[in-house]
């Protein structure tokens, strides 16, 4: 069993998952400092960083598949993870899924009317935590499992302490939370809406994460072995949509390649979208409004990572992730 110290330092890292937009500047400045002692002191990376990185940010191998089991690494070329979660349509709100870690996996619900009220979703893995202080709360039913209720439950996220949240045992020694974070309503219908958004996480069926855009080309030196890919998307910031897209080698854990899509009105005139060379790899504006960042970890030749920069094309929404493809269908399958 996790200690709950280990439960906040590991989630703490996950901070850029979270829609607030401070987490999100705290962890893009984080990446870039990364990137740049990568290069002042080492051509790669340490096995020590590999492992707090790991820890940190990749996903877990995912248990629940639409299509059935995993096949074994050494028969893919790329793994794409699930979510072992799915959460149904709760009137007034739209479903944000954003990543996870191997202790835990995410989702936040956006209220339609208030982009600044939002339901936080966290499931944990088995043996993870342990409701110490969710049991000081009411005693509720979720779904015919046991939970609790409190009205300042701390939520291992970045929402605000002091704020209604509601834990329960989705399965024997596996717990899921949900807080609410916005104008603040009165107890009895706080309370409704958490138990509500509590009921609308299913376990039954899991849902591929994906994406908003397609690579067509990804360098040959990225076949040397299979590679785990994960997807965080940071939404529901003000007028800004950001994910990070990470390759990195099942072997060792390390990180190959980073995509970092943004959006942003960046207040000049879109011409051809002709991908740049930059310090930490390319750049390339896909439209007005969205650029990619390609970011090198292996020096790979520049005629490589301008063929990944213009092969990157937007096939959704970004404001609507029912219009994203599964990650799977996003990268190239030879």
């Amino acid at each position: 069993m996790f200690t709950e110290d280990d439960l906040r330092t590991t989630l703490d890292e996950l901070e850029h998952e979270a829609p607030h937009a401070g987490a999100v500047l705290a962890r893009f400045e984080r990446l870039r400092q990364r990137r740049q002692a990568r290069r002042r002191v080492a051509r790669v990376i340490t096995a020590a960083a590999v492992a707090a990185a790991a820890v940190a940010v990749s996903f877990a191998v995912p248990r629940l598949l639409a299509d059935g089991p995993v096949p074994p690494a050494d028969q893919q070329r790329i793994r794409t993870p699930h979510y072992t979660f799915d959460v149904d349509d709760l009137p007034g709100y739209r479903v944000l899924h954003e990543g996870g870690g191997n202790l835990a996996q995410s989702a936040t619900l956006v209220a339609d009317a208030d982009p600044g009220s939002l339901i936080r979703v966290l499931v944990y893995e088995a043996g993870v935590y342990a409701p110490t202080e969710a049991q000081a709360g009411d005693r509720v039913q979720v779904n015919g499992r046991a939970g609790f209720y409190g009205t300042s439950l701390p939520c291992h996220c970045t929402i605000a302490p002091g704020t209604p949240g509601l834990a329960w045992e989705y399965a024997p020694d596996s717990w899921a939370e949900v807080h609410y974070q916005g104008p603040e309503l009165p107890l009895p219908q706080a309370r409704a809406l958490l138990l509500a958004a509590a009921g609308a996480v299913r376990f039954d069926r899991s849902d591929p994460v994906r994406s908003p855009f397609e690579v067509g080309h990804l360098p040959a030196i990225l076949d040397a072995g299979p590679l785990d890919a994960y997807l965080s998307a940071n939404e529901g910031l003000p007028e800004t949509t950001e994910l990070f897209l990470t390759l990195r080698t099942v072997a060792t854990g390390e990180d190959l390649l980073t995509i970092f899509l943004h959006e942003r009105d960046i207040g000049t005139p879109f011409t051809d979208g002709t991908p740049t060379l930059t310090p930490d790899g390319v750049e390339r504006r896909v439209n007005a409004t969205t650029t990619v960042e390609i970011w090198d970890y292996r020096h790979l030749p520049t005629e490589e990572l301008l063929q990944v920069a213009r092969s990157i094309k937007l096939v959704g929404d970004l404001d609507n992730q029912d219009t994203w493809v599964p990650l799977a269908d996003a990268l190239p399958s030879g």
